[in-house]
């Protein structure tokens, strides 16, 4: 964890009007290159958990039958809903609410979820019952993809040394160790955990060196886990 940990209140207000108007209006490369390792049937049925923005159904709507986002922020609901109105993209649609209270009124509809970089922004008890939640939203054996930081690269370790400043919003970075133990607690079948390079090219330059025998969590800025839900009673 980072520094003192933070009341639910204060985390939300982290994420008001100033942070939305700080996101990338367009792909940086950092959902692209997840992508890659995502196989789409035309007939998915997709929820993308804090959407923020949407920018994902900007690269996925001509892949999937349905895209739905759901984020607790209606400024980043409202930016989404212009872009989609803005780019003629009609299988999608936002939802402004809580993601507990969506998967429970939406339990086994989607075949895929995503949860891009938003682990890093909860705490422990508050991962394992958001994403067993997801884990309700989805089909038997559906699949989910968390992408997140990788708290083993070495700028994350500088950050949780105090010699870099960690991003304010970032309350919890994890390595890919305390990743797997929190998504097997959630009820998840880890099927792949991908070492990726950060999305920005100078620190994407450094990604070869996570080939080098020991150095592959130093070296790697981002993991991606491909998991499937387990069917629990």
């Amino acid at each position: 964890m980072n520094g003192e940990r933070l009341s639910d209140r204060d985390l939300r207000e982290l994420y008001r009007e100033g942070y939305v108007s700080k996101y990338p209006s367009e792909d940086n490369g950092r959902l692209s290159q997840q992508l890659r390792f995502v196989n789409f049937n035309p007939e998915d049925r997709v929820v993308d958990f804090a959407c923020g923005n949407g920018l994902l159904l900007d690269l996925i709507h001509g892949r999937v039958k349905a895209y739905v986002g759901v984020d607790f922020s209606s400024e980043f609901i409202a930016e989404a809903e212009a872009r989609q109105k803005a780019k003629g993209i009609s299988n999608g649609t936002f939802h402004c609410e809580d993601i507990i209270r969506f998967c429970e009124t939406h339990p086994g509809e989607f075949d895929l979820a995503f949860a891009s970089d938003f682990s890093e922004h909860i705490y422990d008890e508050d991962f394992i019952r958001i994403f067993s939640m997801m884990r309700i939203a989805l089909k038997p054996k559906g699949r989910l993809y968390v992408h997140t930081p990788n708290g083993a690269f070495f700028l994350e370790r500088l950050k949780n040394s105090g010699v870099l400043k960690q991003l304010e919003e970032h309350v919890a970075v994890r390595d890919e160790h305390e990743m797997r133990r929190l998504l097997q607690e959630s009820g998840y079948r880890i099927l792949n955990c991908h070492h990726l390079p950060h999305y920005r090219w100078i620190l994407a330059a450094l990604h070869p060196l996570s080939w080098i025998p020991g150095l592959k969590g130093l070296f790697s800025a981002r993991l991606l886990f491909e998991c499937e839900a387990e069917v629990r009673p």
